[in-house]
């Protein structure tokens, strides 16, 4: 009977404290939006309409190759999945997954490799004082950034 009544008890406190746990959640702070960023460094740098322009051609160049990195990554990912699922050994998966890994392990190097291309790429189109207030911009998102998200 006092295991039942103790039981009883933990389990009304558990779920009596479960709210307060997914509310915690709801105020970690999130991934800010992409475009809101860009738009906040826009302003802060005070971007040139010529600026602009070239930095959005630069980015949509950069961003067909990269779309084409991320999908070839995605396959890659779904098809190690499949092996794993269907794979009786896991010996036998990882050995039939080796080669998809590598070319991951590219892939994420290429991918890595463009997005530095692109942010010096943004970074000679800036003059001293538009480089000055970047870094600023950079070294604040640094020490903002939720630490979920720091690596």
């Amino acid at each position: 009977m006092k295991k039942i009544i103790i039981s009883a008890f933990l389990i009304t406190l558990f779920l009596s404290s479960a709210p307060s746990f997914s509310n915690d959640y709801k105020n970690t702070p999130s991934r800010p939006n992409p475009k809101e960023i860009n738009r906040m460094i826009e302003k802060r740098l005070d971007l040139t309409n010529e600026q602009k322009e070239e930095i959005k051609t630069a980015l949509q160049e950069n961003r067909k190759e990269m779309k084409k990195i991320i999908k070839r990554m995605i396959f890659l990912h779904d098809k190690i999945k499949t092996v794993y699922q269907t794979e009786s050994s896991k010996y036998q998966a990882h050995i039939k997954t080796a080669p998809y890994k590598a070319e991951l392990v590219i892939l994420k190097q290429r991918a890595d490799m463009l997005r530095n291309e692109n942010r010096k790429a943004f970074e000679n189109l800036l003059n001293k004082e538009q480089k000055t207030e970047f870094e600023k911009i950079k070294q604040e998102m640094r020490q903002n950034k939720p630490h979920h998200l720091k690596n």
